[in-house]
Formats: structure tokens, sequence, C-alpha cells
């Protein structure tokens, strides 16, 4: 009777240490909780968020003015791209002394 008293106890012991390590790969496979809370956040606009505490323009307003300027009438267009003539390079020839 003793010996079977004892199979079951080691029998315990066994399945204990199986529940205790299923357990602990459970845990670890889940994600910390400080982890998961910013998996659902939205990034860009966290970072609109900072840019505008520091009184930067956000991403999306950057965005939005770059693409209004992109639909510039040609006209316009160069007028704003093309630096003034006075800041173009001139080429010169240069010859050499022979």
């Amino acid at each position: 009777m003793s010996d079977r008293k004892a199979e079951l106890e080691r029998k315990k012991a066994k399945l204990q240490a199986i529940r205790e390590s299923k357990r602990l790969r459970e845990g670890s496979k889940k994600l910390p909780e400080d982890v998961s809370s910013r998996v659902d956040r939205d990034p860009v606009k966290e970072v609109d968020d900072m840019l505008s505490s520091l009184g930067i323009a956000p991403v999306s307003d950057v965005l939005s003015s770059l693409s209004s300027s992109a639909s510039m009438p040609p006209e316009l267009d160069q007028l704003t791209s093309t630096p003034p003539s006075s800041l173009q390079i001139q080429s010169m020839s240069i010859t050499p002394k022979g």
C-alpha cells in the first residue's frame, strides 16, 4: 500500500511541475501591460502630439501643405522653385594657357 501511495505522490509532483512550466511558458508569451498599451497607440498621432507640444507643426499639417504646393499652377511653381538670377551660377569658359 505504501508503494502505491509513494507512486501517487510522485505523479502529483510531476503533474504540479508540468502545470508550473506550462504557466511560465504562457506567461512569457503574453506582452507586458506597458508594451501592449503601446501597441494599441497610433504612432503618427503620438509624433504629432510631441511636435505640437514643442511648437512645431504636426507632420500631417506639413504634408498637407506640401501637397497643396504641388498643385500650384506651373507659372507660380516656377517662381517659387527657381532661385533669382543673381544667385544662379554663370557658366564660364576657361582656356588653358599654351
